[in-house]
């Protein structure tokens, strides 16, 4: 499979070459396989600088990974709360202003990493620092 293939390559540059070709396999390979995989989502959500398209990245990915959690997928639902919170902390280091709309995609996205692994610390974490951007530091 070409996008097996592209993943894969991918990876190898992300972790021991270029950057640029990285993203250039995981668009390949986003663009041969759009509706399976959430991982080269994922990455790209990573290694994209520009914030919007990182952002869109990584919800596709999340997407994708909810949608193999609902289907059994052991691994997917393992990798829900971080996915979660790496959305959450994407939507938090892009936006200019923190208005309502965003605290409240933030929000959501912790509750739902919350529920997803309620021992994990992480979405506690980003709650602090949300409740600090909001200008609620007693709450953090």
């Amino acid at each position: 499979n070409d996008a097996i293939i592209a993943e894969t390559y991918a990876l190898a540059c992300a972790e021991y070459g270029s950057q640029e070709e990285a993203i250039s396999a995981l668009k390949r390979a986003a663009m041969l396989s759009p509706s399976e995989g959430y991982e080269k989502f994922m990455y790209l959500g990573q290694l994209l600088d520009d914030g919007e398209a990182a952002t869109t990245c990584t919800r596709q990915g999340l997407a994708l990974l909810e949608m193999q959690a609902s289907k059994g997928d052991e691994d997917a639902q393992g990798q829900h709360a971080s996915a979660c919170c790496a959305l959450a902390e994407q939507i938090l280091g892009t936006s200019d202003e923190c208005d309502e709309e965003m605290s409240a995609q933030v929000e959501e996205l912790i509750n739902r990493a919350r529920a997803s692994d309620p021992s994990s610390a992480e979405p506690l974490q980003l709650l602090a620092s949300l409740r600090n951007e909001q200008g609620k530091a007693d709450d953090a």
